[in-house]
């Protein structure tokens, strides 16, 4: 005998929400879902720095912070977002799992924030990363 476990992690449509970030090379977007939202306690005006590791190029997090420099989260139409066109190439570009980088792509969260000298920090597993859509080719 051999038995398949349907639950919310395999069954469509009833899995659980994860954090996660929507990231749009078009419109240079980066969009946060409720989940994300809430583990990051973000909202409109609030500030957020991206942070790379330099010695693993791959690996980036998120940091809510009070740094004026940092980028301002948008909430626009329910779309809660930063935008950054330098950001978000910097991130398909380090990840070299994405094969189409005029795609979208979702990326899941860390569970636990990471406490450094930038301060407290949340991962975006780069490895997650997913096609969105495919967006439509332009006319020339």
């Amino acid at each position: 005998m051999k038995l398949k476990v349907f639950n919310k992690l395999n069954a469509f449509g009833e899995k659980e929400k994860a954090p996660s970030v929507c990231m749009n090379p078009t419109s240079r977007s980066i969009s946060f879902n409720r989940e994300a939202i809430d583990k990051l306690s973000i909202s409109d005006g609030v500030l957020i720095n991206f942070i790379q590791d330099e010695e693993r190029s791959s690996d980036w997090y998120i940091q809510v912070t009070k740094d004026p420099n940092g980028f301002t989260v948008s909430n626009k139409n329910s779309v809660v977002a930063v935008f950054s066109k330098s950001v978000v190439a910097a991130i398909f570009e380090s990840v070299k799992a994405i094969a189409d980088k005029k795609i979208s792509h979702r990326f899941f969260l860390g569970n636990d924030f990471v406490k450094n000298p930038f301060g407290q920090i949340l991962a975006i597993l780069t490895l997650s990363a997913k096609p969105t859509r495919v967006l439509p080719e332009t006319k020339k």
